[in-house]
C-alpha cells in the first residue's frame, strides 16, 4: 500500500476508487464545497492549494495531478 496525494481531486471520484484498493489517500482542493462533498462521503480530503501543500517535504509515495488548470 501507498501514501497517495491527488491535488485538485474535486469531489474526491479517484480519492474513493484509491482509498477502497487499501491506500492511504488524502485529496487536496481548493473548493471548499467540493472538499466538504467529500468529506461527506467519508474520504479524506483537505482545503488547500497545488502551491502551498498542507503536508510535509517527503510524506507521500505518489502525487496525482489530473485535470488541473
Amino acid at each position: 500500500n501507498q501514501t497517495i496525494v491527488d491535488i485538485g481531486c474535486g469531489r474526491g471520484d479517484v480519492v474513493g476508487i484509491l482509498t477502497a484498493a487499501g491506500h492511504s489517500v488524502t485529496g487536496i482542493e481548493a473548493d471548499r464545497s467540493l472538499v466538504e462533498s467529500g468529506r461527506a462521503a467519508g474520504l479524506r480530503i483537505v482545503a488547500g492549494r497545488a502551491e502551498e501543500l498542507p503536508l510535509a517535504d517527503e510524506s507521500v509515495d505518489v502525487i496525482i495531478c489530473s485535470v488541473v488548470i
